[in-house]
């Protein structure tokens, strides 16, 4: 049968199609160590306005540098303002009470350290924390205290570049045994609403103006039917601001017919 010799139209598909499939072969001109983002985008939205796409006619767009150069432009800052940003990035892994448990279990733990001459400059080992878990223990810390104080030398020893010894299975076991030794049973009871009833008549008897009677009275009704904690309505002291306040508070409606809404 005889060849049949290809049009004009037809080389020009062919080469055209050749020439997408070079070009999607060869590495993207965007430098993926400074704009990872960029290219990432490109491959989940064409729309992006920063990704290269194929027209109609073949022909792949050039890619926007837009952002590139944007991240080029930016300004370089200090090590000093990179040490800070890095401290405030560090603090915001965690909650701030929790930072105050952490920084409180290895101040306990830096005396335990000075207390029987060990060097503080150097990293610990397995064994001055497990004499520190004994220590703990000795001295009437709860089970879930002293786990938390492990967690808060993991934390640190980390966070200083030390290596995590709190991982070591003698460790671990120790903590177990804490929970299990110094286990404590809740004898609070829970608060009903009969036993709500009584707190709110004995006010009377332990309140000496009307101002704390009524102070205490919306606490406590706040609290019971708001299904709310004492930290969550309460500060430790006057210079902390207080997690609930007025404004979080909306009564709907006059009279017996009020709700109140957090």
């Amino acid at each position: 049968m005889p060849k049949v010799k290809p049009g004009k139209k037809l080389s020009q598909r062919k080469s055209t199609r050749r020439s997408v499939r070079d070009a999607g072969s060869q590495p993207s001109p965007v430098d993926l160590a400074t704009d990872v983002g960029q290219v990432f985008s490109s491959t989940q939205s064409p729309a992006a306005g920063s990704s290269a796409s194929t027209s109609n006619d073949g022909q792949v767009s050039q890619v926007s540098s837009r952002r590139r150069s944007g991240w080029q432009q930016a300004s370089r800052p200090s090590l000093e303002q990179l040490r800070i940003e890095r401290e405030h990035l560090l603090l915001s892994s965690r909650a701030h009470s929790t930072h105050h448990t952490y920084r409180n279990a290895w101040s306990v733990f830096k005396q335990f350290r000075l207390q029987y001459h060990y060097d503080i400059s150097i990293a610990p080992d397995v064994e001055q924390v497990a004499q520190f878990i004994a220590y703990l223990s000795w001295n009437g810390y709860a089970g879930a205290t002293i786990s938390t104080y492990i967690s808060g030398l993991a934390f640190t020893m980390q966070t200083l570049g030390w290596p995590d010894v709190t991982d070591a299975f003698v460790i671990r076991r120790l903590v177990d045994g804490c929970r299990r030794k110094n286990a404590r049973r809740d004898t609070r009871c829970p608060i009903t609403l009969p036993i709500l009833k009584s707190i709110l008549n004995s006010l009377t008897h332990v309140c000496v103006n009307t101002y704390d009677l009524a102070l205490f009275r919306a606490a406590f009704l706040i609290a019971f039917f708001g299904f709310l904690r004492v930290g969550e309505f309460t500060s430790r002291s006057r210079h902390e601001p207080v997690p609930l306040s007025e404004k979080d508070v909306i009564i709907q409606g006059m009279g017996n017919q009020a709700n109140c809404a957090l």
